[in-house]
């Protein structure tokens, strides 16, 4: 176990302006394998406003979910799956060691996020926060979050509209796990209990946007779709960068100011230089996890969601 050469600090923060977080903290990581990480593709040409940058989240080199973000500031972004977790990954250990734990009734969130120690030794070093959010079990266009497209499509992962906005606050979910794993029984097990304070959480990733990607609890999802309400998420946010004339660092919408930290983050928090990997030859984002043909109440279930459009309208009136 390479856990004992993981270095993992926390400090707590105040989020009590954020209603759409319940709580977060702020933990420190050194000595991370870097095997859960977000990487970039492409060419990034500063002064063209078509150029693009693709990424994904990768385990281990593995796309789990790839997005095609445009530079102009009025485009979409695209989402398309990518091969998802499965048995055979060397890290699948980690993530199925959190599982019994993070499946029990939630706590508190130190709890959960001393649960989620050996995930976490996957991430790169660097600043996160550790955010318990309600998440909707959709892609923001309706769609059910488990049945969304292989190939690429329209999603939550910018705004568009003239309104881009890399700092949103996580919203919306896009699967990582082969719909083969899906247990009707293990929906009926959490459907008793979703709507409690202390019903079991999710574990998430933050993307791009209003987008994450739900590392582990697709069950947990599905029966909040099938309820109609949130599913609540241990959501990891990486640092999105550090204000050059304030010193304010940026977790989406959660800002902390760097004055803050404890002494020993402070050489942590810093923008990290854009590396950038060359593009596939086949320039195609098409997944592979989806495969199951689902029955009407779960595809009809991602409408009873507030979509992509809505929350773009909500946050211009209250700009």
């Amino acid at each position: 176990m390479f856990m004992h050469k993981v270095k993992i600090a926390f400090h707590k923060i105040d989020v009590s302006k954020h209603s759409w977080c319940n709580e977060a903290t702020l933990i420190s990581i050194e000595g991370g394998l870097g095997s859960l990480k977000k990487t970039y593709y492409g060419i990034y040409e500063r002064e063209s406003y078509s150029s693009q940058i693709f990424s994904a989240i990768t385990l281990n080199g593995k796309q789990l979910v790839q997005s095609k973000v445009h530079s102009c500031g009025s485009c979409g972004g695209m989402l398309a799956n990518g091969s998802g977790i499965d048995e055979n990954d060397k890290e699948i250990k980690e993530i199925r060691d959190i599982s019994e734990a993070i499946n029990s009734e939630f706590e508190s969130l130190e709890k959960s996020v001393e649960d989620m120690k050996p995930l976490l030794g996957l991430l790169e070093d660097g600043l996160y926060v550790i955010a318990d959010i309600p998440l909707y079990p959709t892609d923001g266009f309706g769609n059910f979050f488990w049945a969304v497209p292989n190939e690429e499509a329209d999603a939550g992962v910018i705004e568009w509209h003239g309104w881009t906005d890399t700092y949103a606050s996580p919203k919306f979910l896009y699967p990582s796990q082969s719909t083969d794993l899906f247990d009707p029984a293990r929906v009926d097990h959490y459907i008793k209990n979703v709507s409690k304070k202390s019903a079991p959480r999710a574990v998430a990733y933050k993307l791009d946007g209003f987008m994450c990607v739900l590392l582990d609890g697709h069950h947990k999802a599905t029966a909040s779709a099938l309820s109609s309400v949130p599913v609540n998420c241990i959501t990891i946010i990486p640092l999105d960068g550090v204000g050059r004339k304030n010193d304010i660092l940026y977790f989406g919408r959660i800002e902390v100011d760097k004055k803050d930290l404890p002494e020993e983050m402070q050489h942590l928090a810093k923008n990290k230089s854009l590396q950038l990997k060359n593009l596939p030859t086949d320039e195609t984002f098409e997944g592979t996890i989806i495969k199951k043909k689902w029955e009407q109440k779960y595809l009809e279930s991602g409408k009873n969601f507030p979509s992509v459009e809505s929350l773009l309208t909500q946050s211009r009136i209250h700009r």
